[in-house]
């Protein structure tokens, strides 16, 4: 993982890989960490749910969430009627990567939930 100074955004982590940072000017790339412990700051991190729909998911992700001690910064839905598949886009800040691994595994183990994963972005 890299940190990327930004124009006029901060700070912004990314893979060591990713072609962005790569392709970006060599002095503006920095070393970063997840920090050790509780240190009371988080970083925030996209993940998109995909789950099939039904009365009070949105309640149930949100409860899992919660209850996991990682606060929600957004979270914005879509809805395929047809096929009654809920899409969820959360903004989340979290602690460490310990800490999102194991919230992605508790939202996993959700039956209706099809699959989790992390947004680059």
């Amino acid at each position: 993982m890299v940190g990327f100074i930004t124009r006029g955004r901060g700070v912004t982590i990314h893979k060591a890989d990713c072609v962005n940072v790569l392709r970006g000017e060599a002095e503006r790339r920095v070393q970063v960490a997840w920090a050790d412990g509780d240190t009371g700051t988080g970083f925030c991190v996209s993940i998109k749910i995909v789950a099939y729909d039904h009365t009070n998911l949105l309640i149930e992700l949100a409860t899992i969430i919660g209850d996991a001690n990682v606060p929600i910064k957004t979270v914005n839905t879509e809805l395929d009627e047809k096929n009654r598949i809920a899409t969820f886009r959360f903004v989340l800040e979290v602690k460490s990567r310990e800490q999102m691994d194991k919230l992605v595994k508790l939202l996993q183990r959700k039956t209706d939930v099809i699959d989790v994963f992390r947004v680059q972005g």
